[in-house]
């Protein structure tokens, strides 16, 4: 799988409930980011959104795989985030 790690300038935000966080880096199957509110624990599962700021919106459900002191990384389930979606992402941010 292919990792983008975002700029700050540049981060999809992950909307769960009413909480929105910055998505320091994706892959197709993965994804890790600063939470705004409690992350729960490790083997929770977590439903929301992804939404890149070239205006793709997803659903993503994944599971809490690692808890740091500023970043939450899931195992996304399911399609994940579409290879077309990261390889679009990959080229906009190469062009800045």
């Amino acid at each position: 799988y292919y990792r983008i790690p975002f700029p700050q300038s540049d981060r999809p935000r992950v909307v769960v409930g009413t909480a929105i966080s910055e998505v320091i880096e994706c892959s197709e199957r993965g994804l890790s980011f600063e939470p705004a509110a409690e992350p729960g624990d490790v083997g929770d599962v977590i439903e929301g959104r992804i939404r890149f700021p070239r205006g793709v919106e997803l659903p993503i459900r994944g599971e809490v795989v690692r808890i740091g002191e500023d970043r939450v990384s899931l195992a996304l389930k399911g399609t994940g985030i579409p290879f077309a979606v990261i390889f679009q992402e990959q080229l906009h941010l190469r062009r800045r």
